[in-house]
């Protein structure tokens, strides 16, 4: 009796579990159906060509953006440079653009000005560099700031050089920040699909997307996907593993440290971040807003694309919806499973199901709607290509967005308060209401705004699952600038970066009172 009331009082949890595994269900059920022939074209014809491509991508881009990310942050805020204040929030800005509204601006600019537009390998890996580096530059930035000089401090005392203080007292304490931003701009790369489209250069990604949408080959892209899938979660693991051997900075007075003087260097740094800035945020914003104006002032525009104002608001509105419509559902199924975890901590069974549900976070979106749609086309077709197709693939992309936030806030929250409460003859509804969600409220925010930003720009699943003539504002931009009129694009192009502004106060007030492990 004891097991199955345990068992009841989880079934929102199994059950929210259940639907965010979904995808990863069917996709290998349907990798199961592929016949030998068939596994024998993709490994001779599609995957050692994709496996080369997408490793060599990761790999630059990785790189690149490790390197970058990292001088940034050292720049802005262990340094003198000038103008640092504002280059902090300024340098974490182009989070709120989607990458492939970047290569977007930079496609049409330098086609309509007869410039040579870098397609391929380098112009996607320069694209997704840009794309990319934010996020190494937040956690090293985040750690940095953190870092406790006088550890520092104390092996100089103890006669250490400065190489050698930099390689054991720095570079152990920055290593979980290099480590988690080498594994995101991975999986970034990974998972991206418009710019590797736009750039014409094929990745598993895009390659899954012609199975899906060029040949109608179902099995051939589970199998591509279950590939891709095993990748994924190999990178995930390498983070997993080394988090465990980090070295930690903790207790004692924080000593505040002298800013490191760039001497002959200040002019050289301070160009270098505006140049950083420049081409990451100023030129595609520059570009959109002009394309934007031209659009107004022209002629017959309207006409020649059926791209009204009305028509920009009406994809506006169709992406509220939907997105909100993910966004409280992330909300609600994320509170049973945080309270499931944070409560009994020690419970395997509950961090299997926690781990199972946030899955979706880590898989490309293009996955997610492939197993989603093979789920819906066999178990309930009528609901296939529909708006609610649309709102569960953001859900179950976006899920895990939602549990952390909730989980950190639960955190919070002192059990003897919630007893207490009990004690004085609240249900546990009543204490839950009076209670826990007062001190809750601003992580379900965080939670419900960070799901909500990411469905509004969230590209692929949009354009697999919609119904015919549901365009959001990310289709509506992908649309037209999939057919070169790049100009009308600008609009909800711009639209989406306005509503993606609030990720930015988000994303870096939160960088200042998180872990490079959150």
């Amino acid at each position: 009796m004891t097991r199955i009331s345990w068992f009841l009082k989880r079934i929102p949890a199994h059950l929210t579990a259940f639907v965010m595994a979904v995808p990863l269900l069917f996709i290998f059920l349907s990798m199961c159906k592929i016949s030998g022939p068939q596994w024998t074209r993709l490994w001779h014809a599609e995957l050692p060509g994709l496996i080369s491509n997408s490793f060599l991508l990761v790999l630059v881009v990785t790189f690149v953006s490790l390197f970058l990310g990292s001088i940034l942050a050292w720049l802005v805020e262990k340094t003198d440079l000038a103008g640092r204040a504002w280059m902090r929030p300024l340098l974490a800005a182009p989070l709120v653009i989607p990458c492939y509204i970047v290569a977007v601006s930079y496609v049409g600019f330098l086609s309509m000005n007869h410039w040579r537009v870098f397609y391929g390998f380098w112009g996607a890996a320069s694209l997704l560099v840009l794309g990319a580096y934010p996020y190494v530059y937040l956690l090293v930035w985040a750690s940095l700031r953190r870092l406790d000089p006088a550890l520092s401090e104390a092996a100089r005392c103890m006669g250490a050089g400065p190489l050698r203080r930099m390689l054991k007292v720095g570079l152990p304490l920055l290593a979980p920040s290099f480590v988690a931003g080498a594994v995101l701009a991975a999986i970034y790369v990974l998972s991206d699909f418009g710019v590797v489209t736009l750039m014409r250069y094929r990745t598993f990604v895009s390659a899954i997307y012609g199975e899906i949408s060029g040949r109608y080959h179902f099995e051939g892209a589970a199998g591509l996907s279950f590939v891709l899938i095993l990748f994924t979660f190999a990178f995930l693991s390498v983070q997993d593993i080394y988090a465990g051997r980090r070295y930690e900075s903790q207790g004692g007075v924080r000593v505040t440290a002298r800013p490191v003087s760039l001497g002959v260097f200040q002019i050289p740094a301070f160009l270098f971040v505006c140049a950083v800035l420049g081409v990451s945020l100023v030129i595609p914003v520059g570009v959109l807003v002009k394309w934007f104006i031209d659009s107004l002032t022209a002629e017959g525009v309207a006409r020649l694309w059926s791209f009204s104002l009305g028509e920009v608001l009406g994809a506006g509105l169709k992406s509220l919806l939907v997105s909100s419509f993910a966004a409280t559902a992330a909300v609600i199924l994320a509170l049973p499973l945080a309270y499931w975890t944070v409560r009994e901590p020690r419970s395997g069974w509950g961090r299997l199901i926690s781990s199972l549900s946030q899955s979706g976070l880590a898989l490309p979106g293009v996955l997610i709607a492939l197993g989603l749609g093979l789920f819906l086309a066999k178990g309930a077709p009528q609901l296939h290509f529909s708006a609610v197709s649309m709102a569960a693939a953001f859900l179950i992309h976006f899920f895990g967005q939602a549990y952390q936030s909730v989980e950190t806030g639960l955190k919070r929250v002192s059990i003897p308060l919630e007893e207490s409460a009990r004690l004085l003859g609240l249900t546990p509804l009543a204490a839950f209401w009076r209670v826990t969600r007062p001190i809750l409220r601003p992580s379900l925010v965080a939670g419900w705004l960070l799901v909500f930003l990411n469905s509004m720009r969230e590209l692929p699943s949009a354009l697999i699952l919609r119904p015919a003539g549901f365009d959001t504002l990310t289709v509506k931009v992908w649309t037209a600038a999939s057919e070169g009129f790049y100009a009308q694009a600008a609009a909800p192009a711009l639209a989406l970066v306005l509503v993606s502004s609030p990720l930015l106060w988000i994303v870096f007030h939160e960088g200042e009172g998180r872990t490079p492990a959150n």
